[in-house]
């Protein structure tokens, strides 16, 4: 059972474009049209826009992070905290003085 969504099982095609909680983690940062194809061809095919390619790797990563936690930690996070996160990481990557 998927920890984000609670209603289907938990695949990889599952956790990164099909379950309606990283949906709409996606929708609201306006990568909802790159996903709706399997994510690895949507990588693909953002090959030359790095800004957006890496917007949808960092989004992947809160995603997956986030699932961790709640089978590891307990915690859930909401969609606008996920949002945040991944909001704050962008902004870290592209600052020339950041940590990245």
């Amino acid at each position: 059972m998927c920890v984000m969504c609670r209603q289907d099982a938990e695949t990889a095609r599952h956790m990164v474009g099909q379950c309606p909680f990283a949906v709409e983690i996606y929708r609201r940062i306006d990568m909802a049209t790159e996903m709706r194809t399997q994510p690895i061809d949507a990588i693909l095919r953002l090959e030359h826009n790095k800004k957006a390619r890496g917007t949808l790797l960092v989004t992947m990563f809160v995603i997956w992070r986030e699932r961790c936690t709640r089978i590891f930690r307990d915690t859930d996070k909401t969609h606008e905290q996920l949002i945040e996160e991944v909001a704050q990481l962008l902004h870290r990557r592209s600052d020339p003085a950041g940590e990245f």
